[in-house]
């Protein structure tokens, strides 16, 4: 397969989360919430359309998608679809996807866990701090003593 005629679809393209100056190529009604390089393989198998999957490229004009979300997808053209049209049938499929649903289902339990994590290290972290004034404040009541203050009597 010679790829040299294929185009180029980056999860950007389709992102609801960016902007069109980041690359957002269809409305944001349209667009999925951070779609990745496999959901847009997974749904050009279903349009049984070629493509091959290259995960450490970057789309050059949003910086964040080579940390967050890299990889591009080639597809070779089809005189069936313009690329809009592509893209816009692309999310719809991925919308749909069942490894995609099982995914943000995970990363959502991930998020609650994390968030759980973060509140029961807050809530030690005030204990601690309690505890410590107790015994600042245990510490300074022993140092009093009862004698009476000033001069000395002879």
């Amino acid at each position: 397969m010679d790829p040299t005629g294929f185009q180029c679809i980056y999860p950007s393209y389709l992102d609801s989360t960016k902007t069109v100056s980041q690359g957002r190529r269809i409305g944001t009604e349209k667009a999925v919430p951070v779609p990745t390089v496999t959901d847009i393989s997974q749904a050009l198998q279903l349009l049984q359309i070629r493509h091959v999957l290259q995960p450490n490229k970057g789309y050059s004009r949003d910086i964040e998608t080579l940390w967050d979300n890299p990889g591009r997808v080639i597809y070779e053209p089809n005189e069936n679809f313009t690329k809009r049209q592509l893209l816009i049938d692309i999310a719809s499929k991925i919308e749909a996807l069942p490894a995609r649903i099982q995914r943000l289902e995970q990363e959502r339990i991930q998020a609650e866990m994390d968030k759980l994590k973060e509140e029961e290290e807050s809530q030690k972290e005030r204990q601690a701090q309690k505890q410590q004034k107790q015994i600042q404040q245990q510490s300074a009541k022993a140092g009093k003593s009862n004698k009476k203050k000033g001069k000395k009597k002879k």
